[in-house]
Parts: C-alpha cells; sequence; structure tokens
C-alpha cells in the first residue's frame, strides 16, 4: 500500500519572494523472508508450475511501514534601489534593482521505518527468544539556513554573485524496539 501526497505554492513580489511545500509518503509491504528454497525455481521436482504457490519462509503478519514527512520553506528579501530608465514612448520607466538579498530556508524531515512481527518463525530466526517483535527507527531533522547574497544584476564586475551562508541542523535518531519473550 502507498499513500503520497504533496501541496506546494510560491510567491513574487518586487523585494519578497517564497516558496513552500509540504510532502508525506507512507509504504506499507507485506513481508515473507523469501522463498523456503532455490529448488523450488532451479528444480522442476517440486511440481511448483505458478510463483504464487512457491511457499514463503515467513507465512506470518509480518510488516514494514515506511513514512516520511518534509515541510520546506524558503523566503528571500531583496534590498536595493529605484532606477528610472527611459522608454521607447519618450517616458520613464522606474524598475527596482536588487543589490542584496537576505535568504532564509527552513527544512523539517521526519522519517519512520517500522517492522512489526506478530508470531516469529522459529524456522527463521536462530536463537530467537521472542514470540513477536515491533521495531521502530527514526530520523528527525531541523534544518535552518540564512544567507546573505549579492545581486548579480547590480553589479556589472561580479556577474556570477556572491553568497555567504550560515546553517545549522539538528538531528534526532531514535529506536524502539518492543518484543515479546517466550515463557
Amino acid at each position: 500500500k502507498r499513500f503520497a501526497g504533496t501541496l506546494f505554492g510560491s510567491y513574487q513580489g518586487k523585494k519578497y519572494a517564497a516558496s513552500g511545500s509540504i510532502s508525506t509518503n507512507q509504504h506499507l509491504n507485506y513481508e515473507n523472508g523469501g522463498i523456503q528454497s532455490s529448488d523450488y525455481i532451479t528444480n522442476p521436482a517440486y511440481g511448483y508450475e505458478k510463483a504464487e504457490n512457491i511457499p514463503p519462509k515467513i507465512s506470518g503478519n509480518v510488516q514494514s511501514t515506511l513514512k516520511y514527512f518534509q515541510l520546506f520553506y524558503t523566503q528571500q528579501y531583496s534590498l536595493g534601489f529605484e532606477r528610472k530608465t527611459p522608454t521607447p514612448t519618450d517616458s520613464l520607466k522606474t524598475e527596482f534593482v536588487p543589490v542584496t538579498r537576505i535568504i532564509h530556508t527552513l527544512q523539517f524531515d521526519n522519517i519512520q521505518k517500522r517492522y512489526f512481527e506478530n508470531t516469529l518463525e522459529k524456522n527463521f530466526y536462530k536463537n530467537s527468544f521472542y514470540t513477536q517483535t515491533n521495531d521502530t527507527a527514526s530520523l528527525q531533522r531541523l534544518s535552518n539556513r540564512l544567507a546573505v547574497s549579492l545581486a548579480e544584476e547590480f553589479n556589472k564586475w561580479m556577474r556570477f554573485g556572491l553568497t555567504a551562508y550560515i546553517q545549522n541542523d539538528v538531528d534526532r535518531f531514535a529506536y524502539k524496539k518492543d518484543s515479546l519473550l517466550t515463557d
């Protein structure tokens, strides 16, 4: 099963511009551990002509779930001046010329992977002392970036522009194992 969606938007003004998005992805996968033996494929004596009839290593209710959520927002404010330029109709047109841009970018990611098995297959796991397992690993990341950029439109000697930025990342990792021991 898969569920995914994204909502995004943007704004472009004379001095201010922004764009952002919110995304989510969720995948649910039923696991089977593969086939019990490669002889089911390489040796026709086993008698399985259809792939769906080949027995898997794990036959219980085993699922893995991957969830991903992202929030992204970037904005910039331009500092500059108004310049009047002549037009072909003998009038003056006023245009904004950016000199420096201040840019802020925020990104938040939340990623989670879960593995759930309600009854453990004794033939699949060696030395297992559990009757079920429910493991989750996750990562949360918050990233903030602040930048100052010299605009290319203003300086004819520095057409490539120049940008300096500082960035801060905060990461949080978690692992949760929730298993039941056998009696």
